[in-house]
């Protein structure tokens, strides 16, 4: 359980727009005809999971805000490279959440800046969503 309330907020936060992430995916899998298999947590995820019940949060949030910071690149490349217009939306509004996510989570641990700027797909103003073509 994490002890810091503003982070808390954060993961919780995370969590659940996470967990829409997964289901706009499902949807868009299914229009185009595609079967979206079951899936569980990633070895990955379970070990930054573990490794912050042992060590707090802070020893993890660095790997998982760059973590959402490569997810606003490759959703903005995928949205550039899109032939249809939901899956430019789709990758769109995924890319604005996940710069967000990282400008929460950097500001959590006293970072300034936007962390997904040295992304070569580019950089992402908060609130004001992309200009991806």
């Amino acid at each position: 359980m994490e002890s810091n309330p503003q982070r808390r907020a954060i993961f919780d936060n995370l969590a659940k727009v996470e967990d829409e992430h997964v289901e706009r995916w499902r949807s868009l899998f299914r229009e185009h005809g595609g079967e979206v298999p079951s899936h569980s947590p990633s070895v990955r995820s379970r070990l930054l999971a573990g490794v912050a019940h042992l060590l707090g949060s802070g020893a993890v949030l660095p790997l998982i805000i760059a973590e959402e910071s490569r997810e606003v690149g490759s959703c903005l490349r995928l949205a550039r490279g899109a032939t249809d217009k939901a899956t430019h939306d789709t990758a769109v509004a995924i890319a604005t959440e996940s710069a967000e996510h990282a400008q929460h989570l950097s500001a959590s641990i006293g970072r300034v800046g936007e962390p997904w700027h040295g992304l070569a797909a580019g950089g992402l103003p908060a609130k004001r969503g992309l200009r991806v073509q």
